[in-house]
């Protein structure tokens, strides 16, 4: 992906035109600039892969014209070729070279087909080293024969943990057998994924935790009281097997409840930290027969896309990518039962939107009240290979930037400098020189070619708050111990926060208790407001609302809303106590009878001392039908007593 143009800076029109012929055959856009004045003004509104110029221009020395070129891009950002004739002493084009920070020095006259070798080259070079900085443009690349697909795969040293969906399923959807190994040295953290024919087989976790036990439990395969009597027996056996051994469970019990548990530990990776990431293939035999087959693993990406990847990040990363084409895929096939999930259901229009062959960032102006809805079906569909991204458009015009500005300003107004420094696409595992490309980039794309002495005060003074904000971030990223020392006193605040939201939650728990529903979803609310990403926030709003529905003037939207937030709660929280019970008032709700019994059956598993849940169990109507006793033929006991009721 990048940029599909060469920007040619050249006085000789002959020359110009052959290597812009040369520029096309490598399948690329050339444009041809005799002045450097007009060449520059080009730079600010379009991205350019490339630059040659001549080093003798009549107006300005092209050397000049390279060294203001490099004030504004980096770079890695854009490389320039210079072009001589005159200076083809070997120390001065090599001093040249250094000064400008140039990519080459082309002595003239030079072969045309050495301009070609040229542009291949540095074409695969910059699209490899894109690919260890972001994945979304992996899906593109893996139509490739398998050897180039496991290439590309080997090929990844990083990953971001929102960006992990991308990279399971280009293993799981390639049939990859290996090991994913996914560690983060600063806290000492290794997490192994393993897969056999494109099948998760076994997932071990940095957190040592089990919820093997508390899902058996949970789900009614075995008695807390067996359980705790075979945890406190001394055994170098899994938990799993011993149970089998002395026939609590049946080995369909433990298979079962292993692929939660490997989807529980996956869920947890998918966080806001880079991973180190290293793919060893190699199938792998799993010696239980437990996996996640992909029928299995689509309905969870649907999960954890919903539920743990963050609308606000997601958004931030696909901004770089509005610019793009979005088509249909090798994969897209309309009957698929992959497109059967919350997130595509959620947009059920997006087909018929892409259908149409535009631009991502038009997609989105399409859904604008509904766009994390859409950019979480986007990014599933992204990830199968449904949709993929094709050639980049022109630049952004001036009022294009100015809308992207009035889009941003919300989003980061108020957060803090690294979370801000995240919001606009950058990472933390930058280095210094990354993080310098990095802002040009940013720069470049959206805070330069703005005529602000012709805006109105509002928007130059919007503009200024966002280029004051993002730069504020930009200088605290190029000192990596002040990033430390700012994320520490951060996070001290967090922990705070976190703390006083966790208290307004239980709080709201006892009004619940109590069946008091206003005043425990004000609580809910502010819990939320003092720190958003707080535990357990959306089952308490759920059962507010479950509470509060038969007040409701729009009984039908409430339960829509239920829906979506249902939705957004992560499977791990959805099995614990307090899940269970809420899961059991909406079947309740919903006069599913059947499952709110075995919900709130599996609430008193996990936590016995859970009222609420024996409350409504007692609650429920009797699952015995009363039959109509036979007086010709029933038993005579049951005859007399049922004459004596009467």
């Amino acid at each position: 992906m990048g940029a599909k143009k060469i920007l040619i800076l050249e006085d000789d029109s002959t020359l110009a035109s052959a290597l812009a012929g040369v520029v096309k055959k490598a399948g690329y856009e050339s444009v041809i600039f005799h002045n450097p004045e007009d060449a520059i003004q080009e730079l600010d509104k379009n991205s350019f892969k490339l630059i040659f110029i001549d080093c003798l221009l009549p107006q300005t020395p092209g050397v000049e014209v390279a060294k203001t070129i490099r004030k504004n891009f980096d770079a890695k950002i854009l490389p320039i070729v210079m072009m001589s004739g005159i200076f083809t002493d070997k120390q001065m084009m090599k001093d040249i070279t250094q000064e400008i920070t140039a990519l080459d020095f082309l002595k003239k006259p030079f072969e045309l087909t050495e301009v070609l070798k040229f542009l291949e080259k540095e074409s695969a070079a910059s699209h490899d080293e894109g690919l260890s900085k972001s994945l979304f443009s992996m899906p593109d690349r893996l139509g490739a024969a398998p050897a180039k697909r496991n290439e590309i795969l080997k090929q990844v040293t990083h990953v971001h943990g929102f960006e992990l969906p991308i990279l399971l399923s280009s293993i799981v959807g390639n049939g990859c057998g290996g090991t994913l190994t996914l560690s983060d040295p600063s806290r000492g953290e290794i997490n192994k994924i393993s897969f056999n024919k494109g099948n998760i087989v076994s997932v071990e976790s940095s957190d040592k935790q089990s919820f093997l036990g508390k899902l058996l439990v949970s789900n009614g395969w075995v008695l807390p009281e067996d359980l705790e009597r075979e945890l406190s027996r001394p055994s170098e056996k899994k938990i799993g097997q011993r149970l089998v051994e002395e026939n609590f469970i049946s080995p369909h019990a433990v298979y079962d409840v292993m692929e939660k548990q490997m989807a529980f530990r996956i869920e947890k990776m998918l966080t806001d930290k880079v991973y180190h990431t290293n793919f060893e293939f190699e199938d792998t035999d799993s010696g239980d027969a437990s996996s996640i087959d992909s029928t299995e693993f689509y309905v969870l990406l649907d999960q954890w896309i919903v539920s743990s990847i963050p609308g606000e990040w997601l958004n931030s990363q696909l901004a770089h990518w509005g610019g793009y084409m979005v088509e249909f895929g090798p994969s897209h096939d309309p009957y698929r039962h992959e497109y059967e999930v919350f997130c595509i259901m959620a947009v059920d229009t997006i087909f018929s939107a892409i259908e149409n062959r535009s631009e991502l960032a038009t997609l989105q102006k399409k859904y604008v009240d509904r766009l994390s809805e859409f950019n979480k079906a986007f990014y599933y569909m992204l990830c199968l290979r449904f949709v993929l991204f094709s050639e980049k458009v022109s630049g952004m015009s001036e009022g294009e930037k100015m809308a992207r500005l009035q889009k941003l300003w919300p989003e980061i107004k108020d957060l803090n400098l690294i979370d801000t420094f995240l919001a606009i696409g950058g990472r933390k595992d930058m280095s210094v020189d990354e993080v310098q490309s990095f802002y040009n980039d940013f720069a470049k794309k959206f805070l330069s070619g703005l005529n602000l002495a012709a805006m109105p005060a509002p928007m130059s003074g919007l503009y200024q708050s966002v280029k004051e904000r993002v730069t504020e971030a930009y200088k605290l990223f190029l000192q990596p111990q002040k990033v430390l020392d700012y994320e520490r006193a951060q996070e001290t605040g967090k922990v705070t926060k976190r703390s006083e939201a966790q208290a307004k939650l239980e709080e709201a728990k006892r009004f619940l208790s109590m069946g008091q529903y206003s005043t425990a979803a004000v609580l809910v609310n502010k819990a939320i407001e003092i720190y958003p990403s707080v535990d357990f926030a959306h089952l308490y709003r759920v059962w507010c609302m479950l509470g509060l529905l038969s007040r409701s003037k729009n009984t039908a939207k409430e339960l829509q809303d239920i829906d979506q937030l249902l939705s957004k709660i992560s499977i791990e929280e959805k099995n614990t106590a307090v899940g269970c019970l809420v899961l059991g008032l909406v079947a309740k709700n919903r006069g599913d009878i059947a499952s709110a019994r075995s919900y709130f059956e599996r609430a008193l598993n996990s936590d016995k001392g859970l009222i609420d849940a024996r409350r409504e169990l007692n609650k429920l109507p009797s699952t015995e039908a009363k039959k109509p006793v036979d007086l010709l033929h029933g038993d005579l006991g049951q005859v007399i007593g049922n004459l004596f009721k009467k």
